[in-house]
């Protein structure tokens, strides 16, 4: 890790590993976030994590590193924030940008 302390590094994972409070996605996350996040804090230069698995547009920061996640290109998760049974779908569109 040494080596590479001068890079600035993008950390792209599939599940959140933080809580994103929505129910059943917050059931998924990384089981132990704990050593990741001791990790990343001891490197110095994450300048960005990436993850997945959400489908729904999500950013800010974990551990004051930021963090983004993108919206499915199929479907989204329904935004329903708190515990839910059931993991809630919506066929609404992604967001489009144009540049």
């Amino acid at each position: 890790m040494s080596r590479h302390a001068d890079r600035p590094i993008y950390l792209f994972l599939h599940h959140p590993p933080f809580k994103v409070g929505i129910g059943s996605l917050d059931d998924c996350m990384l089981l132990d976030p704990e050593p990741l996040g001791r990790l990343l804090l001891a490197h110095g230069n994450v300048r960005h994590i990436f993850y997945g698995h959400v489908h729904r547009p999500i950013a800010g920061s974990w551990l004051g590193i930021p963090e983004t996640t993108l919206p499915g290109t199929n479907h989204q998760v329904g935004l329903y924030l708190g515990p839910e049974p059931d993991m809630v779908g919506s066929h609404e569109p992604p967001p489009t940008v144009f540049a």
